[in-house]
């Protein structure tokens, strides 16, 4: 079953960087001067359009994360 902890611990790496992502998004609509310096031309709609981009993937990959849990559930089962 290592190969799916391993797959696992990328889904969890990749939620982590999606969850990284959507507060800095966050920040940047707020007016955060990092973010904004970062991206001097990003728009209010731009980050809108960053934050949903952002809640989508962390949807995605837990969701993913889920199916991997289930997966694994029923080849213990299995054994």
């Amino acid at each position: 079953m290592a190969k799916f902890d391993e797959f696992g611990d990328y889904i969890d790496r990749m939620l982590g960087y999606a969850n990284d992502e959507l507060s800095y998004c966050i920040r940047g609509l707020h007016g955060d001067e990092e973010c904004n310096e970062d991206n001097p031309d990003t728009s209010h709609e731009e980050w809108i359009d960053s934050i949903d981009y952002a809640e989508e993937d962390i949807r995605e990959l837990k969701a993913a994360k889920k199916v991997l849990e289930r997966f694994e559930k029923s080849l213990e089962a299995e054994e």
